[in-house]
Parts: structure tokens; C-alpha cells; sequence
């Protein structure tokens, strides 16, 4: 299993941290061993100081499947759910200053919820328009379903899905 996250796709946040807003969507992988499985203890590592979390959208990959054009990119997945992802932001920041991957940022164990068993793909699911800080949901699902066509056909150009 893979799973494969989508980063500095939410202005707002871009803009909170002060990075660089991407022409392409920033990719990212996290090991298996991120996610809490069958009851295990939610994991908050004491190797940060400084954790961070958000909701995501997360697509479980159904078919295997390789260079995957957009209007295909539905064929390939068959749940969709809600999860909440951790960054250790301190390691993060430190990575980031150096160049450097955020692996141990973004992958350290027992982390990663999700509403459903596995998952393979994530995109940040938080707020797309509204007014006053109330999301405009059916906005956020148009923006989504485009991200969600971008993000697989974009990652399956370099490396394969995988069910799970």
C-alpha cells in the first residue's frame, strides 16, 4: 500500500506558513505504518515540539493502475473519507531550511487517522470559499473532485497505485 499525500493546495495555509504557492501540486508519500489501525493508541511522538493537524479528504485506491489520464481517474478509487493528518511543524521547518525531504515531519508512526481501513491518497479537504469562515461545502467538493482527477493522473505518471 501506498499512501500519497498532496501538499500546499489550500491558500490560506501556504500563506499561514509562508511558503511558495506551487504551480504543480506538491507530492508526498508517508509509510503505511502512519496510519492507526484496529484500535491502536493514537501515537503524538516526543520527538516534536510542535504538532500540527488537519482534516483531509482521503480516496481509497481500488485497481492498480499506471499513467492514469484525468477523466479516467474515477475508475480508480472506490471510498472516500475523512482524515486527520499530523505534522510534526518543528522537523518540518528545519527540513524545509536545509532543502530536505519532510519524512520524518510528515511519516512517523501510528499518526494518521482515517475514517475507513486503509487509504492510499489524501488531499486536504479544509475550507474552499464560504463566508464569514463557513465553508462552502458544495464548492469545496467541485474544487476537490478536480483535485482528486489531478493528483491521481499526476502520481501515477511516476509510480504505480496500488490497492489498499
Amino acid at each position: 500500500m501506498k499512501i500519497i499525500a498532496i501538499g500546499r493546495n489550500y491558500v490560506e495555509h501556504i500563506a499561514e506558513l509562508n511558503n511558495e504557492r506551487p504551480h504543480e501540486p506538491v507530492i508526498f508519500t508517508k509509510p503505511d505504518t502512519a496510519l492507526v489501525r484496529n484500535n491502536q493508541p493514537f501515537y503524538i511522538p516526543d520527538f516534536s515540539t510542535d504538532i500540527h493537524y488537519e482534516a483531509e479528504l482521503v480516496l481509497r485506491i481500488s485497481k492498480l493502475g499506471k499513467n492514469i489520464h484525468e477523466r479516467f481517474a474515477r475508475r480508480y478509487y472506490d471510498a472516500i473519507g475523512l482524515g486527520i493528518d499530523f505534522t510534526a511543524r518543528d522537523l518540518q521547518n528545519k527540513a524545509k531550511e536545509k532543502g530536505l525531504p519532510w519524512a520524518l515531519a510528515k511519516g512517523f508512526d501510528l499518526h494518521q487517522s482515517v475514517k475507513f481501513s486503509t487509504a492510499v491518497a489524501s488531499l486536504s479537504c479544509r475550507e474552499y470559499g464560504g463566508r464569514k469562515g463557513v465553508p462552502d461545502w458544495e464548492q469545496a467538493l467541485a474544487v476537490a473532485e478536480t483535485l482528486k482527477k489531478r493528483a491521481l493522473h499526476r502520481f501515477s505518471l511516476a509510480s504505480a497505485l496500488k490497492c489498499g
